[in-house]
């Protein structure tokens, strides 16, 4: 057993030694496959991508400061009135279609306050303008302005379901057909939806640059009750009011939200069909009574319905000023240009300078309505001879 003893010593020194070696051995092995890689990768330059000048980009930090890429100044950004359509840098885009009509546009006056505008329609000195903004102008105050001429005008005639009216010019140092030049009637089609359009106004100033939104249709915008008015009250269907609106009977009564509506004027309203067919009955100047139930209580209000309640349900949303007369027409263009109602008897033109219409009003936030050219022709053909008009054939 003894005489074993040296061999198993010699053998377990040897196992021991050569355990050591492949451990010194496997160091070195990844140590020099370490620096192999660090040397391929230090032939190729470390790429940061910098998205932005204020983004941190973690590994930035590491890169040597020589390395590091200049830093770069953001760009500014453009003035958010840019992407506004009346901003000037967007209107002036369009002056040189709006050059085209800087004698066929005229302001309309009743003596120094601007209330509408016109368009020349004749060589003889016509202009069509928006018949509702101009009718309780007497004829005697009722003037035509481009730049430094003035003209007195008689009433020819008017339409009024498409609102125009048909004015003869006169009485100016300078003859009218000297100095105005008429619209072309070039019949570009019926325009088509995405159709860009442009609202010309005096001195060749583009007052507004929009897109068709519906061709010309007698149904685009029905005729709403002109002297019916809105509640102003959201309602759940439990008859709990939800939401009363600002500048409404609902609020001039005193109403507010958690309210339970449960008559009006002593009709019974069960549902909210029923109260929107019980609005449709009241009148501006109408005397309306309701009674609701306030924390488990009756109460009953009345009250004249007075006439600043007379808005349309979709004045909610916003955008004024609207025009006062804005649907009944017989066939419009609907386009989301920003007319404003003093605005209105001014041409409507596409980018090729063609004339489209009249623009009769502003009816909501992303809706203002043209008078198509054909339709404003057919109304002239009523009492002027086709020589006076230019009409493209």
């Amino acid at each position: 057993m003894n005489s074993q003893l040296p061999i198993l010593l010699f053998r377990r020194i040897l196992a021991t030694t050569f355990a050591a070696l492949t451990i010194v051995l496997s160091v070195d092995f990844v140590a020099a496959q370490e620096a192999t890689t660090q040397a391929n990768f230090s032939r190729y330059p470390t790429v940061v991508l910098e998205r932005d000048a204020n983004f941190s980009i973690p590994n930035a930090a590491a890169l040597p400061a020589a390395k590091l890429p200049p830093p770069v100044a953001p760009a500014p950004f453009l003035p958010k009135e840019i992407y506004q359509r009346t901003a000037k840098p967007i209107l002036s885009a369009t002056d040189l279609i709006a050059e085209g009509f800087d004698t066929s546009v005229l302001e309309v006056h009743q003596k120094d306050q601007r209330v509408a505008l016109a368009t020349v329609v004749s060589t003889k000195g016509h202009v069509v303008t928006k018949h509702s903004l101009v009718r309780d102008v007497p004829q005697n105050l009722i003037r035509f302005r481009l730049k430094d001429n003035v003209w007195s005008g008689t009433l020819v005639g008017f339409d009024e379901t498409d609102d125009i009216a048909l004015y003869a010019l006169h009485s100016g140092e300078e003859r009218p057909w000297k100095v105005l030049r008429t619209v072309n009637f070039t019949t570009p089609g019926r325009l088509k939806n995405g159709k860009l359009v442009i609202g010309v106004g005096t001195e060749s100033q583009s007052l507004g640059i929009g897109m068709t939104t519906a061709p010309p249709s007698a149904k685009a915008m029905e005729k709403d009750c002109e002297t019916c008015i809105d509640m102003g009250m959201t309602l759940s269907s439990t008859m709990k009011l939800t939401r009363v609106y600002p500048r409404t009977v609902g609020e001039r009564l005193g109403l507010l939200v958690g309210d339970r509506l449960l008559t009006i004027n002593r009709k019974q309203i069960l549902s909210r069909a029923q109260f929107d067919r019980t609005e449709k009955e009241i009148q501006a100047g109408d005397l309306i009574s309701i009674t609701f139930e306030r924390n488990g209580q009756a109460f009953e209000v009345a009250d004249k319905v007075p006439a600043l309640t007379k808005i349309s349900k979709r004045d909610r949303w916003g955008g004024g000023p609207f025009s006062e007369r804005r649907s009944g027409f017989g066939d419009v263009l609907v386009h989301d240009s920003v007319v404003d109602p003093l605005d209105c008897g001014g041409p409507l033109v596409n980018l090729q300078g063609q004339f489209c219409g009249i623009n009769i009003a502003r009816s909501m936030r992303v809706a203002s309505l043209a008078i198509p050219a054909e339709s404003v022709l057919n109304f002239l053909k009523r009492y002027l001879d086709s020589s006076d008009l230019a009409i493209e054939r």
